[in-house]
């Protein structure tokens, strides 16, 4: 599929062979349809892949916060002990 869709615009370029550019341009203008389309997603089902990825990432960074609080009230609680 990506083949013919390089080919195609390469000659509505004017062009014999795909280079790179024709690559790039393709990819910047429809990356997700190239790759997500094969797979029967919609823009809907990757927006929602999306979130998920970002709400996973914000509950990561979340329990690393914890941690580091946890880490420097032991930390204080130490150094007060040790007074």
């Amino acid at each position: 599929m990506l083949r013919n869709i390089l080919k195609v615009y390469a000659i509505t370029l004017g062009k014999d062979t795909v280079n790179i550019e024709v690559f790039n341009v393709v990819m910047n203008g429809s990356r997700y349809d190239i790759l997500f389309d094969p797979l029967g997603l919609t823009e809907r089902d990757v927006e929602f892949l999306q979130y998920i990825k970002e709400a996973e990432r914000k509950l990561v960074m979340k329990s690393q916060e914890e941690k580091i609080e946890t880490t420097l009230s032991t930390i204080e609680d130490i150094m007060y002990l040790s007074n």
